[in-house]
C-alpha cells in the first residue's frame, strides 16, 4: 500500500476519534458560562438513553424533574438532562437538593454546578 494513502487514512481516523472525544466531553462537562447558582429540589429522576465512557469512568444520562430555587427565593419547575457518574446517582434522588446553575437569559437552561463552593 502506498505510504501516502496509509498516512491519509490514519489521519482521518485520528481526526474522527478526536472530534468524537471532544463532542462527548461537551455533553459530560456541560457548563453555563455566567450561570447563576441555585438549588434544584429533585422531584423525579429518570434514566436517559445516553451513556459515555472515558477510560474506566462511565457517565449516564439522567432526566431530572425539579423545582429550581434561587438564593433570593424565586422558584420555578423545570425538567433538564445531565450526565452523571453511577456513584453520583444517589445524590440526585427525589427529595435531594442539588447545586445547579441556570442561564439568566433562559431559566430552563440548567446544568449541575460543578464548583458549588466558590465565592460569589
Amino acid at each position: 500500500m502506498n505510504i501516502k494513502v496509509t498516512i491519509h487514512k490514519a489521519t482521518k481516523t485520528l481526526v474522527l476519534a478526536l472530534a468524537l472525544a471532544l463532542l462527548g466531553s461537551c455533553q459530560v462537562e456541560k457548563d453555563i458560562k455566567d450561570g447563576i447558582p441555585a438549588i434544584a429540589y429533585v422531584k423525579q429522576l429518570q434514566q436517559g438513553n445516553k451513556k459515555i465512557t472515558y477510560g474506566t469512568v462511565t457517565y449516564y444520562q439522567v432526566i431530572i424533574d425539579a423545582d429550581i430555587v434561587t438564593k433570593e427565593g424565586k422558584s420555578w419547575p423545570v425538567t433538564f438532562k445531565e450526565m452523571a457518574q453511577l456513584i453520583d446517582i444517589p445524590k440526585i434522588q427525589p427529595g435531594q437538593n442539588v447545586a445547579v446553575k441556570y442561564d439568566p437569559n433562559d431559566s430552563t437552561n440548567i446544568c449541575f454546578d460543578r464548583n458549588p463552593n466558590r465565592k460569589d
